[in-house]
C-alpha cells in the first residue's frame, strides 16, 4: 500500500469555466454597454447645439459666457450591471478658452445643461480648478488640472461602490464613496470654446488599447476583494476549520493523517472506530475493482459489503454489466463477450438509457480497436472513475453514510451560491470563481 491510506475516490465536482480578464474586458462594452456618444438632437437639442459629436471626439462649439451655456453628454449606453470594475478614458484634446472640462458619471435623468457634478445623482471631476463635484456647484479639493495632451481615466468599482480618476495612469484616490446608483452613464461636460475631448470605452480593446492598466486596476480589485474574504471571522468553535478537515479525511480514508489532526489538533476529541476504517476499506476495495476493470468482483464486493444494493440501484447494476461487456470486447474474448451480451445485457435491460448504453457497447464489436471507436470512451479512466463514484454514492446511501464530506459539500453549495449570485449580475461575483479562488489560494 503507498502512504496514502486506502479510502473512497472523492467525488469530482464540475464547475463552471472561470471568468477571464478578457471576458470582463468584453463587458465594458458588450452585452449593451458604453460604445460611443448619444448624440440625438431631439432629446438633447439644448445641450447639442453647443456640440460637434464626430465618432467619439465631441467639441464645445458654444458662446461659453457663462455656466448657462454649460453643455454635457452622456453614452448611448448605460454601464453594465454585471460589470464589477467599469473603466474608460477621456483625453483631452484641446483645453480651449479656459478648460472647464468636467468628465464624471450621470444618471439618465439628469440635465445636459449643466456640467457633470452640478446636478443631483451626477459625479464630476473638473480641469480648471482640479475639483470634484457631486450634487452641488460648490466642489472639494481633489486632485491636479488636467490640460491640452492630458488623459484622464475613471474608475467605477461596483463592489466597493467607489469612483477613481486617473491621470496619465497615476491614480488620484478614491473621488467619491458609496456611488448608490444602480445605473450610470459615462458623462462629459463643457462650458468654454474650442474644448474637445476624445474619449475610449473600452468596447474595442483591439483596435484601439487603452493608454492605463486596465488589468493592473482589476487585479487590484480581485485582491482586495480576495483579502476581504479571507479575513472573515467564522463563528462558533475555534476549532471548526480542523474538525472540517479531520471530517474529510475520514470521509476518505486518509487514516494516519486524519489520527494526527485528532490527536495534535483537536487533542484527542476526535476519534476513528475500527468498524468505521473496515467498512470505508471495503467500499474502497469495491471501486477499485471498477478502476481496474474486474467488474464481477466490484459487484460482489458491494453485495457483500450492502447485500441488496444492487437491485436497490438497476441504472448502476446494468451499467456495471455494460461494463463487464466492454472490458471482454476490449481483451479481444468475442465468444464469452456475446454469450455475457445475450445472457445479461439483453434481460437485464429494461430502460430507454439503458438501451442507449447497450446499443453503444455492442458498437464496439465492429473496431479491431475498440478504444479508438467512436464511443472508445467506455473504456476511458474518467468514464471508469465516474462509475465507480456512483456505485461509491449507492453504497454510501445504502449505509445511511453521507455521499461526500462536510468540507465538499460546503464547497458545493458555495459554488452554486456564486452561479446563482452572477446570474443576479452581482457584480462582486464576476470576479470570484469559487474554484479557482480556492486553486489559487491553496484553501
Amino acid at each position: 500500500m503507498s502512504s496514502r491510506q486506502q479510502g473512497a475516490p472523492p467525488v469530482p465536482v464540475h464547475l463552471g469555466s472561470p471568468v477571464s480578464k478578457r471576458e470582463l474586458k468584453c463587458q465594458l462594452g458588450g452585452d449593451g454597454g458604453p460604445t460611443g456618444w448619444d448624440a440625438t438632437p431631439g432629446q438633447h437639442q439644448a445641450s447639442m447645439r453647443y456640440l460637434d459629436v464626430v465618432g467619439l471626439r465631441v467639441k464645445y462649439k458654444g458662446p461659453g459666457s457663462d455656466d448657462r451655456d454649460a453643455a454635457s453628454i452622456r453614452s448611448n449606453n448605460p454601464i453594465p450591471k454585471g460589470c464589477p470594475v467599469y473603466y474608460f478614458e477621456v483625453e483631452i484634446i484641446n483645453k480651449g478658452r479656459d478648460g472647464y472640462i468636467g468628465i464624471g458619471l450621470s444618471r439618465k435623468d439628469v440635465k445636459l445643461d449643466r456640467l457633470p457634478g452640478w446636478e443631483p445623482h451626477s459625479y464630476g471631476y473638473h480641469g480648471d480648478d482640479g475639483h470634484v463635484f457631486n450634487g452641488r456647484g460648490t466642489g472639494r479639493p481633489y486632485g491636479p488640472i488636467f490640460t491640452t495632451g492630458d488623459w484622464v481615466g475613471i474608475i467605477y468599482n461596483r463592489i466597493e461602490k467607489t469612483l477613481t480618476f486617473t491621470k496619465k495612469g497615476f491614480q488620484l484616490g478614491v473621488a467619491f464613496r458609496d456611488v448608490e446608483e444602480e445605473t450610470l452613464y459615462p458623462t462629459v461636460g463643457f462650458r468654454t470654446p474650442d474644448e474637445e475631448v476624445a474619449v475610449n470605452f473600452g468596447d474595442d480593446l483591439e483596435r484601439r488599447p487603452f493608454k492605463g492598466d486596465y488589468e493592473a486596476i482589476l487585479e487590484s480589485v480581485m485582491s482586495n476583494l480576495h483579502t476581504q474574504i479571507l479575513g472573515t471571522k467564522i463563528p462558533g468553535s475555534s476549532d471548526i476549520i480542523a474538525e472540517l478537515v479531520f471530517d474529510y479525511l475520514k470521509h476518505h480514508g486518509y487514516w494516519e493523517t486524519a489520527q494526527a489532526v485528532g490527536e495534535d489538533v483537536l487533542k484527542g476529541r476526535n476519534q476513528i472506530s475500527e468498524s468505521t476504517k473496515e467498512e470505508s476499506m471495503a467500499l474502497y476495495s469495491a471501486t477499485e475493482y471498477v478502476m481496474g476493470g474486474d467488474i464481477d468482483k466490484a459487484m460482489a464486493s458491494a453485495e457483500e459489503l450492502c447485500p441488496g444494493v444492487l437491485d436497490e440501484n438497476p441504472s448502476i447494476a446494468f451499467a456495471l454489466k455494460c461494463q463487464k461487456l466492454c472490458e471482454l470486447i476490449r481483451d479481444k474474448k468475442d465468444d464469452d463477450a456475446m454469450e455475457y451480451g445475450r445472457q445479461e445485457l439483453t434481460q437485464s435491460c429494461s430502460t430507454s438509457e439503458d438501451r442507449v448504453l447497450m446499443e453503444k457497447v455492442l458498437t464496439l464489436f465492429a473496431y479491431s480497436d475498440p478504444a479508438s471507436s467512436p464511443f472508445g470512451d467506455l473504456l476511458s479512466t474518467a468514464y471508469k472513475t465516474e462509475l465507480a463514484a456512483s456505485l461509491a454514492r449507492a453504497l454510501r446511501k445504502h449505509l445511511g453514510k453521507r455521499e461526500v464530506s462536510t468540507l465538499e459539500e460546503m464547497y458545493r453549495q458555495a459554488c452554486v451560491l456564486s452561479e446563482l449570485l452572477h446570474q443576479m449580475e452581482d457584480p462582486a461575483a464576476a470576479l470570484i470563481n469559487v474554484r479557482t479562488f480556492v486553486d489559487e489560494k491553496g484553501a
